[in-house]
């Protein structure tokens, strides 16, 4: 059964002037230091780093209660397999929360491209 459904787009060229505007504190706001490291294999990693935002956004969305005090974007990392595919890692804070939603799998898809970064997230317990 689905629990929750999430979507967010991001503006790549907005997160890159709020980057260059805030710097490393932004991004140690919202990213670990695993995710940072794996967004420097690229060229240019913005388009990578935003679209990790857009995914933590979406499963706030799924989940119901945005960032705030029950979630953090710190709280969450999105890191990819060695097959490339997309995953959540989440804190203990959060493993309870899904457990009392009785989520049981999460399913991430991320996109970027054309400026956007895309990411859509499905909830299932």
């Amino acid at each position: 059964m689905i629990k929750g459904i999430g979507v967010d787009a991001v503006q790549i060229d907005r997160f890159r002037r709020a980057m260059g505007r805030w710097g490393k504190r932004f991004l140690n706001r919202l990213f670990s230091e695993n995710e940072m490291e794996e967004c420097r294999k690229w060229k240019d990693p913005v388009p990578h780093l935003a679209v990790k935002f857009a995914a933590k956004e979406a499963f706030s969305k799924a989940m119901g209660t945005g960032f705030g005090a029950m979630l953090s974007p710190r709280e969450l990392e999105v890191l990819h397999d060695a097959s490339g595919v997309p995953r959540f890692a989440v804190s203990e804070k959060i493993k309870r929360q899904l457990k009392v939603r009785k989520i049981e799998n999460i399913f991430l898809s991320l996109s970027h491209d054309g400026g956007l970064g895309i990411a859509f997230v499905i909830m299932e317990g």
